[in-house]
This record gives structure tokens, C-alpha cells and sequence, in this order.
């Protein structure tokens, strides 16, 4: 009876099963292209409209992106938002933004004109080729899907790319492994990117030998083939740069095989892109329309095709994927000067944890931000019980760099800024460098950090600095005498260095200032020097999530600053051949002797005292072109000495932040106030022209105070404070970015004075921010 059964059952579903070996398979191509190829996802939507989705998909460079993203199920409504919300300028540079930077590399990333990798002492040159790390941060994220699937046969739609053999110049054809590492081979443009290393090999972009794999898709099986094509043009003029002749030499066998892979397709489409070209990523939207108007020219054409193979398929969607592992092994591979310990503290991931792409990529950047990696990748792979094993592949820049900047203000004159940074120079896992600002303002850093602790999780941070400067001292905005300032300083810290956005410090300083009037005039002649040496302890938190440090647009930045000074030692010096100071000129008998000076500086000298200093400001991103920027600043001066002391007061004024505790302000110049006390709010609007261009329109209200002493706050008055000491500022700003730096100009002005106070700036120069 079973048996009969059986039978019957199988001729019932006989004609299902002929049907279903018998139904035509549909491939599509889509080809190689750079900003070209975003139209693909344009034809795609067509297709969707149609009711075809393919069986197996291909592509080359861009086509590689678009089909392989497709083959794992993101529709291409889905591609088109990917799409749409990457900063291709930011994806295709040849950095990163400061945000992916740890902490304690923050002060010096992305602010050189020149930079040099150095093998021990020997300079080389950059090869200007992109390395791509955002790119292929963007491909693991996306591809995150794809990690359950043996191969590239498992995924919801069938999938090939293709990269070329440097070596032998044959083509290779993924089929397997890694998906990031296939697409990101097949669109390795040997003029723009670095090529991928394969272990056994190096690829480049699939497009050098077949930018139209057509015959791929044949050979799997595909019964028809729609062929999506966005670069071939027959009898093509010959180029006039020395670039496009190189490519297109390189591009000769693939272009050669064009008419035979067009004769394989059963549609071919070929959008008219206009004026569009392959860099064109800043016309996303228009050219996913062009290529969405071109598949719907062929909408007959696809919907007969349908018919004719009875196909009436939905999109498939990724949605927004949740998939989680549990990590069952981890290993690094690729880490030579940065110790296992490092690299796992930095990760934050630990064996049992349970993993997903958003955690994944917060760790991989945290790793990267180490800075000395040009790219910092990994492999997921899954076990039978359902956990993941994870690889974390790191390339290592040289050890040692050679950076250079030119940097023109009206404030410091010209300089010429040279950085020699070195890797493991004085210990393992340590970093050494050695800063000099050539110019009539002398400046010189030596600043030394070394990874501490049994997981690495601080760093011990020696530093000196020496600065020399001339700054003008002001009245109602006009310069009444200069000052050469010298100061020289020792910082012991220790800090902490899990965070990219964040760290803890806490140390000692010893610090020593000269200061001489260069004009006379607010010192009597007589006097030579006024100095200064502290010494204390100081506290500090940080925070920066900017993500650029001279073109921010979203973000915030707070500095929370405490010194105390538990050592201060004042003096006073004559120049040669005085012993006073005559109070009318030509008259011995007004001479006030030196003893008296020596005693009134000896007076004023404080036991000890403490500062307080907060800076914040944040960027609110009302769009991409708009912003809003609010700034509160704080500067206290706390202690119980007597009001007779003097100590060191607060920097306020200008756009420059030449040391970390400086505070900027419209309506006056750099330093032009030095208040013991003093509170500030700003606000400001920035507009992006151009995307490099950026505008800025500002004011702010400050109130300063005279030093009062903690255990007689009854002297504090608020009337002296908001009528007589409470000024507002305003201004407007702009800076502008350049393949040569940044230059930036404003004008601004107060509520207590007339004048206007001028700056501009250009370069990248020696101060905390430029």
C-alpha cells in the first residue's frame, strides 16, 4: 500500500519537478565603472519593476559592489540609501577622520602638507595610493550577512567577481571566501588604489582584463543575461593625460573583448551617462536616476523577458540585520611593533562575548586608531556550534615618519614645522616625537608616550616644550607694547588610552617663563626680566568626538583643565648697569633702589593655588551644509592668599588656540584679555560652501572677574560684574580647505570699544589647533 503510494505520488509531481529542471536561469552583468557604475542600482530598480530578479549576478570594480551587496539581498532601494549616505570624498581620501583616531594620537593626526614614511632613517616617497580603509570598513559592515555562507553559490542570488593576477595578468574569478576581500580586490583601480593582497598574490581591478565578465555568468548556466554597461564606448578618443593613456593601455584586453561580451547579452543596456565620469560620486542621486530612466526606456523589453520565463519575483531585503555570534576564538595576524595585549585592549572583545557588526566596527576602529596601521581588517568565520572565529589583520606603516607644514598668521609671523615621529625608539610599543617650529617664534617639543600596564590600558607620557613669542599687549584693541614671552615646561602624566573620544589624565609639571618688554613701555627701561617657576600637580579630562580638527561638522570637544600649584618662585632682574629704577629721568635723587622691586616680587608670590579652566563646544548638524555650534568657557582662579598675590591668569581672545588652555572669543585678539576669573557663552552658525569653503557668523557674551579669595566670597559684587565687566563680542569667520592647507580670515569687534580686530592664518602650524 505504501509502495502505491509512493507511485502515485511521484507522477503527480512529475510535471512540478520537469518544470522546475526546465525553468530558464536569468544572469545579469554589471560592469566596471567607478562613479559610473552607481547606475546600475538605477537598472536594478527597473528590473524589481519588471518582476525579474536574477539567478546569478556578476560585476567588476563598481559592478562587483552593487551585484555583490544585490546576490546577499539588500534590494536597491536598499543600495541606493547605502549608497546615498556615504561621504564619498571622506571614503575616497587617503586619510581618515579624526574621530577613528585614538585619544593620544589626536594632537598630531592630519595636520602636515607633507609627510614621509621612513625606513630607519631613510625617507621614501608616498606612493599617493589609497589605502582604504573606510572603504573597506564600509564592505565588512555591509557584507556582514554573508558570514554563515560556504561560498558565493549559497547566497540567496548566485554571485561571481572578478580581480586581475598582478603576476601573471590573468584574471581571477571569486567565487568564495571573503566577500569583502572580492569586492574590494575587483575595484583595486591600479592608478587610485593599493592593490589587495591575497597571500599567494597580488589583484588589482578585474576591469584591466574583463570589465564585462559576460561569459562568466554563461558559464554558470544562465540562460539569459541582461548586461548592465556604463563604460565602453566604441572608437573612444585617445586621451589627453598621461594618466588616462596609462589606463587605458591597461585597460587594452578588456576593451578588445567589449563586442564579443555585448554579442552574449540577450538585453544590453547601455545608460547615457552625460556628463558624468567615473569620480563623479558627488552625483550619486542623478546617476542612480539616469540609470532607473534607462531601465525603464527598456520596461517592455524586461516585463516580454519575464513573461517569456514565467518569472514574477519579489525584491528581497536585508532590512536592518541582527545577526550575533558568540566569539569563540580570536587571533591576530600582521602586528609587529604593537604587542598582542595592545591590540586586544584596544579591541575590547574578549572570548564568550557576543558579537555584531555595529560592536565589531567600533573595536576594528579602536584598533586602527592606534595609527600606526595602514589598514586594519579581520575575517569571520563560523564554527558547527554555532559561534564565530574571528582573525584581525593588521598592515603596519613604517615605524618611523618625516612630516613638514608651512604655517603664515598676523599674529606669529611665518614658520617652517618639522615632525619626526619614531615607533619602539626608546622601548617597546613607545612613541617618540620631536617637534620644531622654525621661525621668528621659536618653538620645540619633545613628547614621549609609552603603553603601560599589564593589558595596556595607560599610557606614561613625558613631555617638554619650549616656546618663544612675541605678544602684543592691547588697549581698547590697539597694540600699547610687546612682550617676549619664553616659556619652557616638563609634564610627567599618565592617561588612559581605551577610548578614541575620551581619556583621564593625572601628573606633575614644572614650569619656568621669562618675560621682557620689547618697546618700554609698560616696564620702566631699567627693568631687564620679569620670571616665573611653578611647580604642582594636574588633572585633567578630555573628550573629542570632532571629526575633523580644522573643518569640523559635527561633534563635540571638552577640555576640563586643573593645576595645582603647590611651588611658585618670582624674580626680577635689572639690566646691566642699573641698580633702580629713576622715577624722573635725569634725576638721581627719584632712583628707587632694585631691593625695593626684589621685595614687592617676593610679596606678590603665592604658597599655593589652584586653577580651573573649561572649554566645550559642540556642532549640531542641522544638515549636511548647516551647523550650529554653541561654546561655553570657564576660567577660575581658586585660593585663600590675599588679593595682593599675583597668578597666573586665563589667555582669552581671537580664533587661534596656540596652547591647550587658550580660549577663543570674538571681539578681541589673540591674548588681548588675561583675566584672574571669567565665564563665556557662545554661539555661532556655519554654512558649507562647496564642501570646502566654510562660513561662519558668530557671537558671544563674556563676563571677567577679578581674583577674589575663597574665604571672602562676600566681596564678590554682581553689579561690577554684568555692568561693568560683562562685554558681548561678534564677528564673522571663514575658513577654507586646500590641497596646500587650511587658510582661514575673520573680523570681529565688541561692545566696549570701536575698533575692528583683524585675523588670517594659513597652514598647519605648531599650535593646539590651527
Amino acid at each position: 500500500m505504501k509502495r502505491s503510494a509512493r507511485i502515485i505520488l511521484f507522477f503527480l509531481l512529475l510535471p512540478v519537478l520537469v518544470l522546475a529542471q526546465s525553468k530558464p536561469k536569468l544572469g545579469v552583468v554589471l560592469s566596471g565603472g567607478g562613479a559610473k557604475g552607481i547606475a546600475h542600482v538605477g537598472v536594478l530598480k527597473a528590473m524589481e519593476e519588471a518582476g525579474l530578479r536574477p539567478d546569478y549576478i556578476a560585476g567588476t570594480s563598481m559592478g562587483s559592489v552593487v551585484g555583490g551587496l544585490y546576490a546577499l539581498g539588500y534590494s536597491a532601494d536598499e543600495i541606493e540609501q547605502i549608497i546615498l549616505d556615504i561621504d564619498w570624498n571622506q571614503l575616497l581620501a587617503n586619510s581618515v577622520p579624526l574621530n577613528y583616531i585614538s585619544f593620544e594620537e589626536k594632537e598630531y593626526y592630519g595636520r602636515y602638507l607633507l609627510e614621509f614614511p621612513m625606513d630607519g632613517l631613510e625617507l621614501k616617497l608616498p606612493t599617493g595610493l589609497i589605502e582604504g580603509h573606510i572603504l573597506n570598513e564600509l564592505l565588512h559592515y555591509y557584507t556582514w550577512t554573508s558570514t554563515p555562507f560556504a561560498d558565493f553559490d549559497e547566497f540567496p542570488i548566485v554571485y561571481r567577481c572578478v580581480a586581475t593576477d598582478v603576476r601573471s595578468g590573468d584574471p581571477v574569478v571569486f567565487a568564495g571566501g571573503p566577500l569583502q576581500t572580492a569586492i574590494r580586490a575587483s575595484m583595486a583601480l591600479p592608478t587610485a588604489f593599493t592593490a589587495v593582497d591575497l597571500d599567494s598574490t597580488l589583484v588589482v581591478d578585474g576591469g584591466v582584463v574583463n570589465n564585462f565578465p559576460v561569459d562568466i555568468i554563461r558559464a554558470l548556466g544562465a540562460d539569459y543575461v541582461v548586461g548592465v554597461d556604463v563604460s565602453y564606448v566604441a572608437d573612444a578618443p585617445v586621451p589627453g593625460s598621461m594618466v588616462g593613456i596609462l589606463m587605458n593601455l591597461a585597460m587594452v584586453q578588456s576593451e578588445r573583448a567589449m563586442p564579443s561580451m555585448i554579442d552574449l547579452c540577450d538585453i544590453y543596456i547601455h545608460p547615457d551617462l552625460e556628463d558624468n565620469s567615473t569620480a563623479s560620486f558627488g552625483n550619486a542621486d542623478e546617476i542612480m536616476e539616469i540609470g532607473h530612466r534607462t531601465g525603464r526606456i527598456y520596461a517592455d523589453t524586461l516585463k516580454a523577458l519575464a513573461n517569456e520565463i514565467g518569472m514574477n519575483r519579489k525584491p528581497l531585503s536585508v532590512g536592518d540585520t541582527t545577526e550575533s555570534y558568540v566569539l569563540k576564538e580570536l587571533t591576530f595576524q600582521g602586528n609587529t611593533l604593537f604587542g598582542n595585549k595592545l591590540i586586544k585592549n584596544k579591541l575590547g572583545l574578549e572570548r564568550g562575548d557576543t558579537i555584531n557588526r555595529d560592536k565589531v566596527r567600533e573595536a576594528i576602529r579602536r584598533v586602527y586608531g592606534i595609527n600606526g596601521f595602514r589598514d586594519v581588517g579581520y575575517t569571520l568565520k563560523t564554527l558547527p556550534d554555532g559561534g564565530a572565529e574571528m582573525k584581525v589583520r593588521m598592515r603596519e606603516k613604517l615605524p618611523n615618519s618625516l612630516s613638514a607644514s608651512l604655517h603664515i598668521d598676523n599674529a606669529f609671523s611665518t614658520g617652517f614645522l618639522l615632525n619626526f615621529t619614531a615607533r619602539d625608539l626608546l622601548l617597546r610599543e613607545s612613541r617618540s616625537v620631536f617637534i620644531a617650529d622654525i621661525s621668528s617664534n621659536p618653538k620645540f617639543r619633545f613628547d614621549y608616550y609609552k603603553y603601560a600596564g599589564p593589558e595596556k590600558s595607560f599610557a606614561v607620557n613625558l613631555r617638554y616644550d619650549y616656546i618663544s613669542r612675541e605678544i602684543p599687549l592691547y588697549t581698547n584693541g590697539e597694540v600699547s607694547d610687546l612682550v617676549t614671552n619664553i616659556q619652557q615646561e616638563v609634564q610627567l602624566n599618565f592617561l588612559t588610552t581605551q577610548s578614541l573620544r575620551q581619556s583621564f589624565l593625572f601628573g606633575g609639571f614644572y614650569s619656568k617663563r621669562t618675560d621682557r618688554t620689547d618697546l618700554g613701555l609698560t616696564l620702566p627701561a631699567e627693568i631687564g626680566e620679569l620670571t616665573s617657576a611653578n611647580a604642582g600637580l594636574r588633572g585633567a579630562y578630555l573628550r573629542n568626538s570632532l571629526n575633523d580638527r580644522n573643518f569640523p561638522t559635527r561633534g563635540a570637544e571638552l577640555l576640563v583643565n586643573a593645576r595645582l600649584y603647590l611651588s611658585n618662585d618670582y624674580g626680577i632682574s635689572f639690566k646691566e648697569g642699573f641698580d633702580g629704577v629713576e622715577l624722573v629721568p635725569g634725576d638721581p635723587s627719584t632712583i628707587v633702589p632694585k631691593e625695593f622691586f626684589v621685595d614687592f616680587v617676593d610679596a606678590i608670590e603665592p604658597d599655593f593655588y589652584t586653577t580651573f579652566f573649561v572649554d566645550y563646544r559642540k556642532f549640531v548638524q542641522l544638515n549636511k551644509k548647516n551647523q550650529l555650534i554653541s561654546a561655553f568657557r570657564l576660567g577660575a582662579i581658586l585660593s585663600t592668599e590675599d588679593q595682593g598675590k599675583s597668578y597666573n591668569s586665563f589667555r582669552l581672545g581671537g580664533q587661534q588656540r596656540v596652547l591647550i588652555d587658550d580660549a577663543r572669543a570674538y571681539g578681541y585678539n589673540y591674548t588681548e584679555i588675561e583675566p584672574d576669573n571669567f565665564g563665556l557663552l557662545g554661539l555661532e552658525y556655519q554654512h558649507v560652501l562647496f564642501g570646502n569653503l566654510f562660513l561662519r557668523a558668530g557671537t558671544n557674551v563674556i563676563s571677567t572677574y577679578r581674583y577674589v579669595p575663597l574665604d571672602d566670597t562676600g566681596d564678590f559684587s554682581m553689579k561690577e560684574l554684568l555692568e561693568e565687566n560683562t562685554t558681548f563680542g561678534y564677528g564673522l569667520s571663514g575658513s577654507f580647505r586646500t590641497r596646500l592647507g587650511p587658510f582661514s580670515a575673520g573680523v570681529s569687534r565688541n561692545t566696549s570699544d570701536s575698533n575692528f580686530r583683524y585675523f588670517f592664518s594659513y597652514g598647519f602650524s605648531f599650535n593646539y589647533s590651527d
